[in-house]
């Protein structure tokens, strides 16, 4: 069951707006949900997501001798299924490597 309340919206297209994003994010949730069951990681989908928002990204910046400041991004460090998962859904390949 799906709720939609509160919904501070009061104009057709904005409650229309509300609803689609809340049902698509519901939908790729459990698409997040089966891959992960896929790959052998069986959690709900609330766990499932509880886990992924403890993946943080860490940005660490350099001096450099040209004058820009170099960045390196990374993933902190996960713990317990965390590091599988993000395995599972690439999440460097969403970590912007720009030095």
């Amino acid at each position: 069951m799906v709720s939609f309340s509160p919904m501070h919206h009061w104009t057709e297209h904005s409650i229309r707006v509300h609803s689609f994003t809340g049902v698509l994010a519901l939908q790729i949730a459990h698409l997040m949900r089966r891959e992960a069951e896929n790959a052998g990681e069986h959690h709900s989908v609330r766990d499932l997501l509880e886990r992924l928002a403890g993946i943080q990204e860490t940005v660490m910046i350099y001096p450099s001798t040209g004058g820009q400041p170099k960045a390196r991004r990374t993933l902190t460090e996960q713990i317990d299924t965390r590091a599988r998962l993000a395995t599972i859904f690439d999440l460097k390949r969403w970590a912007r490597q720009k030095s």
